[in-house]
């Protein structure tokens, strides 16, 4: 399952249960970000009781309309309690934006677990 685009792509590795962020995501509003929140929502619910992974780390941008996107989909997983899924998110610890997305998803879903990669990995 995966979304390409000319400036970013979304992809999911259904073995690792790894979504890869990659590129710059500016798209303009919900209604652009709808497809890959689908995409988030519908992976979370094959996923359930399990480990999913959001790897952030290889993307360069992310406008607050994808920041808003991303805080829907963690209310969204964590409103639908019936089973729990274990998210991961990881992030560069040298990029500032992604380390403040990690710690502010947190704030909604305070048992994600965030692992922030070093400039070097």
């Amino acid at each position: 399952m995966e979304i390409i685009a000319e400036k970013h792509c979304v992809k999911y590795d259904e073995k690792k249960r790894r979504i890869h962020f990659t590129g710059s995501l500016l798209l303009n509003g919900a209604k652009e970000y709808a497809p890959i929140l689908d995409m988030l929502l519908h992976i979370a619910s094959q996923c359930n009781n399990k480990k999913l992974t959001l790897d952030i780390s290889k993307l360069k941008f992310l406008n607050s309309s994808g920041i808003s996107m991303m805080a829907k989909f963690i209310v969204n997983i964590d409103g639908a309690k019936g089973g729990s899924l274990n998210l991961v998110v990881i992030a560069q610890d040298s990029v500032y934006w992604q380390t403040k997305l990690a710690k502010n998803l947190c704030r909604l879903m305070p048992e994600l677990k965030v692992k922030l990669l070093k400039s070097d990995e």
